[in-house]
């Protein structure tokens, strides 16, 4: 949630850093690593290959000219947000008459601040990174002895894994009754994808790399009953 923006365009984010030339991106990383360091990760060959290869760099992520959040940002408060450059806020104010009944109130506008402010504080953004691999990888371990997980994808506290017979056919009733055994121990997952058969789940930012080993052994056990054993 730390910014640092290239010098001489206030109107530019990181969303935008995809764009920048060699020598603003040697700038901007000169202000956050060492010289000699940034002038490593800024070699022209590597901005080449991620300036090609834009998708694959941001794994899916493209660079957008607005994006909208809420849930999380107010922790339980109803709360969005609206993320853009400075030249486009100001595009309404041209005359427009543009209002929003609870757009910008105080109370809103400190919880979200605070919500922020203990995710920086408390390094939750870094946990998310650290544990959810952690608890990707651990989940790429039991599809070594259970066949019917397939793909395990996503990244940090957003991971998903498909359940699937040997001839890579959806689960959609296994993938059920996962989710509520793993009820039945006090951990909630969710069910997704075009085959109802992907098992999601999003933990809670202060998630553990304790509560990764229980999610492990949970799931550990209910792949061992008899109903999970497919052909």
């Amino acid at each position: 949630f730390t910014t640092v923006e290239p010098k001489n365009d206030s109107n530019r984010t990181t969303l935008d850093i995809i764009a920048l030339s060699i020598e603003e991106w040697t700038d901007l990383a000169g202000r956050l690593l060492d010289k000699s360091l940034a002038e490593k990760v800024c070699h022209h060959d590597f901005l080449d290959h991620l300036k090609e290869n834009e998708t694959e760099a941001l794994e899916g992520l493209s660079v957008q000219d607005i994006v909208t959040i809420g849930k999380p940002i107010g922790n339980g408060h109803p709360l969005a947000a609206v993320i853009c450059r400075a030249s486009i806020a100001e595009a309404f104010a041209n005359g427009m008459e543009y209002f929003n009944t609870f757009g910008g109130n105080p109370v809103s506008c400190a919880i979200g601040r605070e919500v922020l402010k203990v995710v920086r504080e408390e390094n939750l953004q870094q946990n998310a990174m650290r544990v959810g691999s952690y608890l990707k990888s651990e989940i790429q371990k039991l599809s070594l002895d259970n066949p019917i997980i397939g793909d395990v994808r996503g990244q940090g506290f957003f991971l998903g894994f498909e359940l699937v017979d040997s001839k890579k056919n959806p689960l959609a009733d296994h993938t059920t009754y996962l989710s509520n055994r793993m009820k039945d121990f006090g951990i909630l997952v969710s069910t997704d994808g075009r085959d109802r058969n992907v098992v999601k789940f999003k933990p809670p930012m202060v998630f553990s790399f304790e509560n990764a080993n229980e999610f492990i052994t949970r799931m550990n056990t209910i792949l061992s009953e008899d109903y999970m054993q497919v052909s």
